[in-house]
């Protein structure tokens, strides 16, 4: 086979499958001949992973380089060449960095004891969402009125002034109706392959007693514990802010939150995932598989081809840009 060019990808078997892997690279073996596709499988090693004659502390669940033929199967480090790495980035420099391409965020800060909040700016309610290691799954947001909030930071914020710590998120909360409700768009190299809107069936708690702490853990939509209602479903404003989205960040997969206000025709971006968001083969992609039905969520974009074409298209652009045909 005359190779012109490669894609090389490291992954992890509990991220994405081997059969993933390999129906990806038979489509783009007849989409593509001269592009050469190696997934590499990562294999632990006494708590690390070894890829190779090289044992990683850190491994991304999924890694793209692009390089021009021959392949090489000792990649790291001495793969040169365009690498896009599933790594998270946190969600304070998340926000700034979609505040800064234009694309739309509620309004938020730090939780420091200095923090003050203008009412006009915040509304009437605010959420505080954790930004530490673990910090996923809704676990630990509180939702407070905004009038109590300065009590609520005189308590807590000089915790987070500890080595070592990271401060949360306080946020604007946009009410999106009766219930909860936000959109989870995946993509992949910048293509939409997954679209869902789900919604918590407990109503938003404005009608709770006068207190500061309104609720605790179960205002997210994608709280664990939590009854809610979702569908597969495609909204193309939705799907084109997720790809504008896709384009700032340099990692394959990206699950972007996005929500839309109840009396407005304003969508918000609320944060970015990222690493183990295939959910098509993941094992934290099961429950979505057993909800909504495997051969749907892979059926809803046609995610095998359009992850070959997304894969052909990025290794052309950045590897035979300019080239001879």
């Amino acid at each position: 086979m005359n190779y012109r060019y490669a894609v090389t990808v490291p992954y992890m078997p509990k991220c994405i499958t081997a059969l993933d892997m390999k129906e990806i690279g038979k489509l783009i073996e007849e989409r593509e001949p001269s592009l050469y596709w190696q997934p590499l499988e990562l294999k632990p090693s006494e708590g690390r992973f070894r890829l190779g004659q090289y044992r990683l502390p850190k491994v991304p669940s999924m890694m793209l380089q692009f390089h021009m033929f021959p392949a090489q199967n000792e990649i790291i480090p001495e793969f040169s060449g365009p690498r896009l790495e599933a790594n998270p980035i946190h969600k304070a420099i998340q926000l700034r960095m979609l505040e800064k391409a234009g694309i739309e965020v509620p309004p938020w800060t730090r939780l420091e004891r200095k923090t003050e909040l203008d009412p006009d700016i915040f509304g009437d309610y605010v959420l505080v969402k954790p930004t530490e290691h673990g910090a996923s799954f809704g676990r630990g947001i509180v939702l407070l009125r905004t009038s109590e909030f300065p009590a609520y930071r005189d308590e807590h914020a000089r915790a987070y002034e500890q080595p070592g710590r990271s401060s949360p998120i306080v946020q604007k909360f946009v009410y999106t109706g009766e219930k909860p409700a936000s959109w989870r768009v995946v993509t992949f190299l910048g293509k939409v392959v997954h679209s869902r809107y789900q919604e918590i069936e407990d109503k938003t708690p404005f009608n709770a007693p006068t207190t500061r702490l309104l609720l605790q853990d179960k205002i997210a939509t994608n709280t664990e514990g939590v009854v809610r209602d979702g569908w597969l479903k495609k909204d193309e404003i939705v799907n084109d802010i997720a790809r504008k989205v896709s384009s700032l960040f340099p990692t394959p997969v990206l699950a972007t939150d996005i929500i839309k206000a109840h009396d407005s025709d304003e969508y918000l971006v609320l944060e970015v995932n990222m690493g183990d968001c295939w959910l098509f083969s993941s094992r934290l992609g099961e429950k979505h598989r057993v909800r909504f039905g495997a051969d749907a969520v892979r059926a809803q974009y046609d995610v095998a081809s359009t992850a070959a074409d997304a894969i052909i298209e990025e290794a052309r652009s950045r590897l035979l840009a300019g080239s001879p045909a």
